[in-house]
């Protein structure tokens, strides 16, 4: 399963740069073309209660969460591609289902949780974004050696957790955990699955607790028996 998604990462890096010597009448015609699949349902984070845990799956990875009155932003991807960020757009793979909030309808995030630097998980527009509509304002939360990609952007602050780290923010305990998975964001780099433990990439799922209460993300992980969360309340 592994090997299959490191043959999808690469696939998808070789359509992007394609994509790119497309002429753009025709990659414009894809995007055309393409039949998003419809939303069923609609989140309205504004009618939230702040005495409560709210979760909406936003799309892929990306999930909207009201933890008691803090608003936490997983992995935001909210382009209509991911891919190589090249003169001002993103040339790659197109999304086969719109984003269930559009950024104007998302609440401001007091943390932005990143779980590694897959150009699906980290997308730097939407990340250039927000980071700029709220200048100064957002806290971010990434893995190891991975701050590189974004640490040009305005946040307020941007923490790094490795594996077994824990780390206090706005009130919220987060830990950063283990899982099965790889970190390059580029086929050429190192990363902690190819034994880079010291100079790689690398990836983390985070449990969250806030008063008793918990929330584990995963982030990408394939099946394995490394992470077992026992006895977790929710």
């Amino acid at each position: 399963m592994k090997s299959t998604r490191r043959k999808f990462i690469k696939k998808s890096l070789f359509a992007t740069l394609g994509s790119y010597l497309l002429p753009g009448f025709l990659l414009k015609n894809e995007i055309e073309a393409s039949n998003l699949i419809p939303l069923n349902f609609k989140p309205t984070p504004y009618q939230w209660s702040n005495d409560e845990i709210t979760v909406a799956w936003i799309g892929h990875s990306t999930m909207l969460i009201n933890f008691f009155g803090k608003w936490i932003l997983t992995d935001p991807v909210l382009k209509d591609r991911v891919g190589i960020y090249f003169f001002g757009t993103s040339i790659g793979p197109s999304r086969m289902t719109p984003p269930a909030l559009t950024f104007d309808e998302i609440p401001k995030p007091d943390i932005i949780l990143l779980s590694h630097a897959h150009m699906d998980h980290m997308d730097y527009p939407t990340l250039s974004d927000f980071a700029n509509e709220y200048s100064g304002e957002i806290d971010v939360i990434t893995a190891y050696l991975t701050q590189d990609v974004i640490e040009n952007l305005p946040w307020k602050s941007l923490n790094v957790m490795d594996w077994n780290d824990e780390l206090k923010l706005n009130g919220i305990n987060f830990t950063a955990l283990e899982v099965e998975h790889f970190g390059w964001r580029f086929p050429w780099e190192k990363d902690r699955s190819r034994g880079f433990m010291k100079e790689g990439r690398s990836y983390n799922a985070y449990l969250l607790k806030q008063n008793g209460k918990s929330i584990l993300f995963g982030g990408d992980m394939r099946m394995h028996k490394k992470l077992e969360i026992k006895k977790m309340k929710t």
